[in-house]
């Protein structure tokens, strides 16, 4: 119980102590992270993926405030950083895109928000807000839309990885686009096959993990998050591959929404795994190059 009342404790100070120094930037948090809400309430129907991106918005927007700093506001470059990204907000109105998707009304939402973001917070606060901004405007709104466009290349690739690393040890097998040919039975990879319905989810455990990694260099913690792709590809040619070994033993049954459902659990921890490990593999090390400081001067005694 004192654990408890003591993260409440500090929970509440975190709040106050923002919402006095960065008002502004608070309430258009707020604003942003209830709006994607509300459209994940209101207008999305299938919210397996919408769920975990907005809890994803809700942590980047935490870790983000932590390390917000107040900072003077007559600031020339964050003044003028905010009106460049108002200079862009006619362009972004045209871009191209069904009406229902309103993609260019959305961008220049974005765009507005970043800049007073920018006003606010220096350049250094705005990177580290704009995460926020693009999940909550842009991409939870259509996010529907969005996650179907990248399912067929998600698709295809592994199809390919499957039945070409099963064609290495001599199965009789081929494929044509996302269509895999076991004899004469055909299995078609469609959406629930692709990985996207648990993609939203792997980028907020992906997070989650690049955090735990505790990776003192910015850059090698975005470049171990962006190795999160093609972790899911592999991972999901894996799953295939054991549903096809499945289909060889026990035939059709292999394909039955207890097996279906179980190896996707099965791929989300795969894919978990191998991307906790490959954090290894990148350096432990500060941006700044420590080796680079100057000795310490020294003194012999006589």
């Amino acid at each position: 119980m004192h654990d408890i009342s003591s993260s409440l404790s500090e929970f509440w100070w975190r709040m106050r102590r923002w919402t006095h120094e960065f008002p502004l930037t608070c309430l258009l948090l707020t604003g942003v992270l209830l709006y994607a809400l509300a459209q994940i309430i209101f207008f999305t129907t299938a919210r397996e993926n919408a769920v975990p991106l907005w809890i994803l918005a809700l942590v980047l927007a935490w870790r983000a405030m932590e390390q917000l700093e107040p900072r003077d506001l007559f600031d020339l470059r964050s003044q003028i950083a905010a009106w460049l990204f108002i200079a862009l907000i006619p362009f972004a109105l045209q871009l191209p895109g069904a009406s229902e998707l309103r993609l260019g009304v959305r961008c220049a939402m974005m765009l507005l928000a970043v800049s007073v973001i920018a006003y606010n917070n220096a350049l250094h606060g705005t990177l580290r807000l704009m995460p926020v901004m693009i999940l909550s405007l842009v991409i939870i709104p259509v996010q529907e839309q969005l996650f179907l466009a990248i399912s067929y290349p998600l698709r295809l690739i592994s199809t390919m990885l499957t039945v070409e690393a099963l064609q290495l040890f001599g199965r009789d097998i081929s494929y044509h686009f996302t269509t895999i040919h076991l004899g004469d039975y055909q299995l078609a990879i469609t959406d629930a096959c692709s990985g996207i319905s648990q993609l939203a989810v792997l980028l907020l455990i992906g997070y989650v993990v690049v955090i735990m990694k505790q990776h003192r260099n910015f850059g090698f913690a975005t470049l171990h998050y962006f190795t999160l792709l093609p972790v899911v590809i592999f991972a999901n040619a894996i799953r295939l591959v054991i549903t096809i070994i499945l289909f060889d033993v026990i035939g059709e049954t292999a394909f039955d929404n207890s097996y279906h459902a179980t190896l996707g659990y099965v791929f989300v921890m795969m894919a978990t795994y191998f991307f906790y490990a490959i954090g290894g593999a990148f350096p432990n090390v500060d941006d700044a190059n420590e080796s680079s400081k100057p000795n310490e001067p020294f003194s012999v005694k006589d």
